[in-house]
């Protein structure tokens, strides 16, 4: 009797949310349906002009989820709905939402891109374009290749990124000839 009283207070908007997700899920069970999803990128909009998938309108946050099981895309899923998938997802989320602020904050102060992680953990692109150009040549093609078509913010962050290495190269071949 108690889950079903739990059950009456979700709101119409959750409702939605389940029949979306069963939807585009192999599993039919709520929270096998709920386990088949993954989180692929993370974006604001400031102008709240989206809609999440289960019909809130004037959402700031947009997740867009994949399902491994079927390959189907959810986009945008809101801050709430978000919050009902695997613990995994959150987790993936707020990596992705802290990576997201960060770049778009270097981009409004003009201030260099930095690794996170790895042997250059902490050096700008154009350090390491500069330093190894051989590694920035390999980041620029593995760039080209996670570029999301379908977001324009991480396309030009892409495209920055690949500016930036190819500076520090440019820089590094400079310096070559000049020792020659």
């Amino acid at each position: 009797m108690e889950s079903d009283k739990s059950e009456e207070k979700k709101s119409v908007y959750y409702w939605a949310l389940v029949r979306e997700v069963l939807k585009h899920s192999e599993s039919k069970r709520i929270e096998e349906a709920f386990n088949e999803w993954y989180h692929l990128s993370y974006e604001e909009d400031k102008e709240c002009a989206h809609h999440c998938v289960c019909g809130k309108k004037h959402i700031k946050e947009l997740n867009r989820l994949r399902n491994s099981s079927t390959g189907a895309m959810l986009f945008p899923v809101g801050s709430v709905c978000v919050k009902q998938f695997s613990p995994n997802l959150w987790d993936s989320l707020l990596n992705a939402r802290r990576q997201y602020r960060k770049v778009t904050k270097s981009i409004v102060e003009d201030s260099p891109l930095k690794m996170d992680s790895g042997v250059y953990k902490d050096s700008t692109y154009e350090e390491i374009g500069y330093k190894d150009p051989q590694y920035a040549m390999y980041l620029m093609r593995l760039n080209l290749l996670t570029v999301d078509e379908n977001n324009p913010s991480f396309r030009s962050i892409n495209l920055r990124i690949r500016k930036h290495l190819q500076r520090g190269i440019d820089a590094s071949k400079k310096c070559m000839l000049t020792l020659k």
